[in-house]
């Protein structure tokens, strides 16, 4: 058998357990682990920091992304909710006109929050969008405010939320 001390002149040691002589290297950062601190995962050993699991950037959600989603919500829910409040007087005499417009408009928002977001998802986003989405129903009421009492807006307010979500989920 080869005593590998004679082979190299320095001992080597566990990074956190400097007590602890290692040949075992970390097979991401290179770092030599000892058992007590070794994990094993699908791809081999790895120290505690390689192995933890990272969240996906899809998911990582800052303050700043959550203000842009936020200010583009509110800004394209107004501009929607203006337009289609102006409207809505001609869109409600041709049948089922109604429900796709407003199934449109919920897409709109919750495409508009999805893309100023860079595609990102989290349960903040979703209700930023369904909040947008619910100033816009409040715009198209206040300009109309006969629509606020129809139970045909009510119901595809909630189909609007459903197609709404989709988007931004």
């Amino acid at each position: 058998m080869i005593n590998r001390r004679h082979l190299t002149d320095q001992i080597r040691v566990c990074l956190r357990h400097p007590e602890t002589e290692s040949n075992l290297e970390c097979g991401k950062c290179g770092c030599l682990v000892c058992p007590k601190c070794m994990v094993h995962t699908p791809v081999g050993v790895r120290c505690s920091e390689c192995s933890t699991p990272k969240k996906l950037p899809a998911f990582e959600v800052t303050y700043i992304v959550l203000a842009k989603a936020a200010l583009t919500g509110v800004f394209v829910a107004v501009i929607l909710g203006l337009f289609f409040g102006l409207i809505s007087s001609i869109l409600f005499r041709i049948p089922f006109v109604p429900w796709i417009a407003l199934l449109g408009l919920g897409y709109l928002v919750g495409e508009a929050v999805s893309i100023s977001t860079n595609r990102k998802r989290s349960r903040q986003i979703s209700a930023i969008a369904l909040a947008s989405l619910l100033i816009s129903f409040i715009t198209i009421a206040l300009i109309n405010p006969s629509l606020s009492n129809n139970i045909f807006v009510i119901l595809a307010l909630f189909a609007s939320g459903y197609v709404t979500y989709s988007r931004v989920r």
